[in-house]
């Protein structure tokens, strides 16, 4: 059997005739919190001579959503903030995730979160309170991302 690819919008299309897959390749134009759609349609087989094959053709889609390469924890927007601010993340892997804020005396206030997260691009949103739903007083503070193979801390100014 010979595989002919064609893409009528003058796109490259790769074969890979070793394991009978074609390889379509394409790039993503959206965020990196963004969850790419990627549908294939209107397939036409055809068969020896041309002529097209007797099979079902239907539309194939998948959501594809990016991985980072590396831990990361970004500086938070706005900064200074006040009511609220987003503390953004990148996990390469699955694990177990701790976000914590921190005042100037080294004193925990609030976990924004201690559990399993999924590989990708994150964002969580600190309004300000503690972990008895207070709102703290005006002034800066740290916030820290922690896993089992990183650490990193950053500062913030919360304003009232």
């Amino acid at each position: 059997m010979k595989v002919v690819v064609v893409d009528i919008d003058g796109e490259i299309v790769e074969s890979n005739n070793q394991q009978g897959l074609v390889r379509i390749p394409y790039s993503f134009n959206g965020d990196v919190l963004d969850i790419s759609g990627v549908n294939i349609s209107d397939v036409i087989v055809s068969g020896p001579k041309g002529k097209i094959a007797d099979v079902s053709t239907g539309t194939i889609s998948a959501n594809v959503k990016l991985v980072p390469g590396v831990f990361a924890l970004h500086q938070n927007y706005p900064n200074p903030f006040n009511p609220k601010t987003e503390i953004r993340f990148d996990i390469p892997e699955a694990s177990v995730v701790e976000i914590s804020i921190y005042n100037l005396m080294g004193q925990k206030v609030k976990t924004l979160a201690n559990k399993d997260i999924a590989p990708g691009y994150h964002v969580m949103q600190w309004d300000g309170t503690n972990d008895r739903g207070s709102m703290v007083s005006t002034g800066m503070y740290f916030y820290t991302l922690h896993t089992n193979k990183y650490h990193a801390m950053r500062k913030m100014l919360f304003l009232k």
